[in-house]
């Protein structure tokens, strides 16, 4: 299990180092914990609860309104957007950025960091 969670960090670090206006980020699974993360800041278990929360909330409205399947969820604050994406049926890509970040950038990223951390995983 370590060794599973040392690359999945090692994953997440790299896909920071990319781009840094991704401030923090963490696989979490659909009950709300994390699995692993790259949270300097913050409180991962809050984050990844949170994020977990609003995913299968959003996964379940696009189901009940027959929209295909869930691409990704984006939540605007005034100081930052996370931004989840489903990495399989039971794990999920939760990421922080700043609030100017580039879209289609941090969009790139998360699809280039999901198939690594697939094949983690």
């Amino acid at each position: 299990m370590k060794a599973l969670k040392e690359k999945l960090v090692t994953a997440l670090e790299e896909m920071e180092a990319s781009d840094p206006d991704i401030e923090a980020s963490a696989v979490i699974r659909k009950d709300g914990l994390a699995l692993a993360s790259a949270i300097k800041h913050g409180d991962e278990g809050l984050i990844a609860a949170m994020s977990a929360a609003i995913y299968n909330i959003g996964s379940r409205a696009i189901k009940e309104l027959s929209l295909g399947n869930i691409q990704r969820i984006m939540v605007n604050g005034k100081a930052g957007i996370i931004v989840m994406m489903g990495l399989d049926d039971k794990h999920i890509l939760s990421v922080v950025t700043r609030p100017d970040s580039n879209m289609g950038l941090i969009i790139t990223e998360l699809t280039t960091t999901k198939e690594k951390l697939s094949k983690i995983l």
